[in-house]
């Protein structure tokens, strides 16, 4: 039982983690994405 606690508790920290990694891919891709569309006539 403690085991399976410990298991969920480590896997929602990876879950954070990859989620928060996504965030920032997200953020400079919509970045790239705005800087290429404002080059766009």
């Amino acid at each position: 039982m403690f085991k399976l606690v410990k298991w969920i508790c480590h896997f929602k920290v990876n879950v954070l983690e990859i989620l928060r990694s996504n965030v920032n891919l997200v953020f400079a891709v919509s970045l790239l994405t705005s800087k290429l569309l404002a080059w766009l006539p």
